[in-house]
């Protein structure tokens, strides 16, 4: 019925509701893995002279760490991948535009991932 679909029998079994929720539950399990990665990063010890007992950070400007743009870089474009997601569940499987919002890699997305990849 849906080619493209990843799995063409769960679709047929739970309708489109139910896996749009899956692909977008999925999206924030991904962006919260990338968020883990960002803290790790930001938070890693820079030597023997940082104290064990500093305080969490959230953000910082690390412009001369590879890993830094790299897990910031991710994280990102995972955010871009939630909007997609987030725009399939508002979009109905019958619209001319659901394959062109949904379906099609977001390209911001996309380009944020090849870029952390390289990085990485």
């Amino acid at each position: 019925m849906f080619p493209h679909r990843p799995l063409p029998a769960f679709l047929r079994l739970v309708g489109p509701v139910a896996d749009g929720v899956v692909f977008f539950v999925g999206s924030l399990l991904f962006t919260s893995a990338a968020a883990l990665q960002w803290l790790e990063t930001v938070n890693a010890s820079r030597g023997p002279d940082q104290a064990a007992g500093r305080r969490l950070k959230l953000l910082t400007f690390e412009s001369r760490r590879i890993d830094w743009w790299s897990a910031g870089v991710q994280l990102l474009g995972t955010l871009f991948f939630n909007a997609t997601t987030f725009r399939a569940l508002q979009t109905g499987i019958e619209s001319p535009s659901y394959d062109r919002l949904v379906w099609r890699p977001d390209t911001l997305g996309s380009i944020c991932f090849l870029v952390s990849g390289y990085l990485a």
